[in-house]
């Protein structure tokens, strides 16, 4: 399963306590200025997960979206 974050970056921490007691997940974050190692640590540290940054002409088709993930 995989899980898409694109909340507000403040609301991040809370979202991630919900995932605590889930079974493995991807976790995917569009959020900006939050290190993929606090989304893991929130999350219980059990979740992949892997960040993306898309740009602003993604939304004419016309950008790219760059990503890194932990394993």
């Amino acid at each position: 399963d995989i899980i898409f974050l694109t909340v507000k970056p403040d609301k991040i921490k809370e979202v991630c306590f919900e995932f605590v007691d889930k079974k493995r997940k991807i976790i995917v974050s569009a959020a900006a200025g939050v290190p993929i190692t606090k989304i893991s640590e929130w999350s219980g540290n059990k979740h992949q997960v892997i960040r993306c940054m898309p740009n602003i002409p993604i939304s004419v088709s016309e950008g790219s979206i760059i990503w890194y993930g932990l394993p």
